[in-house]
């Protein structure tokens, strides 16, 4: 099984979850409705002090790079932060 977290924050307005409380969040979500789930089954992509008006963020990159390779069977986002970046993603591919 290969789980992606993907978690952002920008430093610039100081606001929203920090990078951690979101993947602690994530986790949680995971190990309640995937019990099967491992935690060497979980990758962490973080980017802090990234905007979310551009999908042009190093660990998002990776993320996809590695989702090219071999397809996550599941992906969490904390779902506040990323409603507006999820439609975005959805509508560029």
């Amino acid at each position: 099984m290969k789980i992606a977290i993907y978690s952002r924050k920008s430093k610039f307005t100081g606001k929203g979850e920090s990078i951690e409380n979101q993947v602690v969040l994530c986790r949680e979500y995971i190990q309640r409705n995937i019990p099967e789930a491992k935690d060497s089954d979980i990758l962490v992509y973080e980017d802090e002090g990234f905007s979310a008006k551009n999908l042009d963020r190093p660990q998002f990159r990776m993320m996809m790079q590695s989702a090219r390779k071999q397809p996550f069977d599941y992906i969490g986002l904390p779902a506040r932060p990323y409603q507006q970046e999820c439609r975005r993603f959805r509508n560029a591919h």
